[in-house]
């Protein structure tokens, strides 16, 4: 809950001010948690940014 209130706190804080919102390598296993709610915040902030990178496939450097 303290979390909670915290993070409330951070969002109510940046409304009407610039910001970059990153989404990097979410899929839709739990769209409520991550996806949704950055869209939501990027929407209703009409100084924000959002730029989404979509999950790429996990490639070690070394791997042939």
């Amino acid at each position: 809950l303290g979390n909670w209130k915290f993070y409330t706190k951070w969002l109510q804080g940046t409304l009407n001010k610039k910001l970059c919102v990153l989404e990097l390598g979410t899929d839709l296993a739990f769209p409520s948690i991550i996806r949704w709610p950055f869209e939501k915040v990027a929407y209703l902030n009409q100084k924000a940014v959002f730029f989404r990178r979509p999950t790429m496939p996990f490639c070690h450097p070394l791997q042939k």
